[in-house]
């Protein structure tokens, strides 16, 4: 049987599937971008888009830095204080009450005390607004790594007016019998600070002398010497005794039954530490009798009050008509008529005050305080003792390093910095060398820090 012969492809059949199969896959390609774009995998940039970013490539981005004003540091605000809890798991502190600003004047003397010293008194024991914060730290005079740099009070001098003993708010006479006396200190002008020979010297003989870990920044806040004249005031003989404290803290609980007040009755802040807070404390609160009581009084009755704040100081000499001196009026009693270095002269001398280094034999509590009446060979001119060693006393400024550079502090009865967060202690005590028994050296410490070698005396005006 004969088939039909089969039929070979020629050359333009050949042509004719190639242009076949290019149509096939051009159109499947076409339909794969249709179908992209319709999901919107691809995007098609508009003329605008195009035009807009023609060039893009060959523009370098350059930074534009602007000149502005430096950036104005914060005033400050309120500073929440803790609660009793809280500050009782902070060593050494104790304080209470409402937010309290931290820094702007305050004068003791011309504020009205928290708690109203009248037997017929109804006031209770409220928070005040006063500056200052509670810390735990004790600095060593100068060379802060962050000094605490406060705004100068205007020329001038101050107004001390007191507040509590006005006539229509006499002292009670518990606290009246119990005060101290006072000796008039005249007015004038003198040498304030000291010259950085002096310090540099103080320094060396702290370290050859009483191998006593001291450095220079410890004595730079005292320099430079300079002229201040002030008004004439009075000074208290001895500092404050626990006796006289206790009263003073009993008679604002006679006046606050139920309240703590050696918590919150300084002006909204504590007043002292009791030994609740630190078992170093001559006072304890018997709960059980509700009252204030001095520990082991055979020994500790005539011993500075210590564990005292800024607060506690400042209110107690309110509270029998007085105040916190100046530092400048401080250091004016202290260097006596001479203006010298010690109370009693020109050298160190071991037996005349109670410090780190002062000699055995003597009428002293060798790791502690001694008698307020103790050290009489130590004694000033003006007759005033333990001016140097014993504890150190608060005054009434805030502290500031490089006030001696100012020219307020060579004004009128100049009275430090109008805030800040340290205050002024001075005189140096039991637990510090012969260096900061100097009549010129500072040292600073937080209102809120109390300390047990730390307490103070009242001055008045005359």
């Amino acid at each position: 049987m004969m088939g039909s012969p089969v039929r070979r492809r020629t050359r333009d059949s050949g042509w004719q599937w190639l242009v076949v199969g290019m149509m096939l896959g051009m159109g499947c390609s076409l339909v794969f971008c249709l179908a992209s774009y319709v999901a919107g995998f691809i995007e098609v940039p508009s003329l605008e888009e195009n035009e807009a970013g023609q060039g893009d490539d060959n523009v370098d981005t350059v930074q534009v830095i602007t000149a502005t004003a430096a950036p104005v540091t914060p005033t400050a605000t309120p500073t929440l204080i803790p609660t009793l809890e809280e500050a009782l798991s902070t060593p050494r502190v104790v304080e209470e009450g409402d937010n309290r600003e931290t820094t702007g004047p305050l004068d003791p003397l011309s504020v009205t005390p928290v708690v109203t010293l009248l037997p017929s008194s109804n006031n209770n024991l409220l928070p005040s607004s006063s500056p200052g914060t509670p810390s735990s730290s004790l600095g060593q005079g100068g060379g802060l790594p962050d000094p605490e740099i406060g705004t100068p009070f205007p020329l001038g001098p101050p107004t001390f007016t007191p507040s509590v003993n006005s006539g229509a708010t006499p002292v009670p006479d518990n606290l009246l019998s119990l005060a101290t006396a006072m000796v008039d200190i005249p007015g004038g002008t003198f040498t304030m600070g000291t010259t950085r020979e002096e310090a540099f010297l103080a320094v060396n003989a702290c370290v050859q002398r009483d191998g006593a870990n001291c450095n220079e920044s410890m004595v730079t806040d005292s320099i430079p010497a300079h002229q201040v004249t002030i008004s004439d005031y009075r000074m208290e003989i001895y500092e404050v005794s626990t006796t006289q404290y206790v009263a003073f803290l009993n008679q604002l609980l006679a006046q606050n039954p139920g309240i703590r007040v050696d918590r919150i009755g300084c002006q909204g802040n504590a007043c002292v530490l009791t030994q609740e807070e630190d078992a170093q404390s001559y006072v304890r609160f018997n709960a059980e009798e509700q009252v204030y009581e001095i520990v082991n009084p055979s020994i500790y009755s005539d011993h500075p009050i210590i564990y005292v704040t800024w607060w506690g100081a400042a209110t107690y000499c309110e509270a029998i008509g007085r105040r916190l001196p100046t530092e400048a009026e401080w250091e004016r009693a202290a260097r006596g008529p001479a203006n010298s270095i010690y109370p009693w002269g020109q050298e160190w001398i071991p037996t005349n005050a109670d410090t780190s280094r002062s000699a055995g034999g003597v009428t002293q509590t060798l790791d502690g305080t001694s008698p307020v009446t103790a050290f009489p060979s130590g004694a000033n001119p003006y007759g005033l003792l333990n001016m140097a060693g014993n504890v150190s006393e608060w005054v009434f400024d805030w502290y500031q390093e490089n006030y001696y550079a100012l020219p307020e502090a060579a004004g009128p009865d100049p009275r430090g910095a109008v805030s800040g967060t340290f205050k002024v202690a001075r005189g140096g005590g039991w637990e510090n060398p012969p260096l900061f028994a100097r009549t010129v050296h500072r040292l600073n410490v937080e209102a809120g820090s109390p300390r047990g070698s730390l307490g103070f005396r009242c001055a008045a005006n005359r």
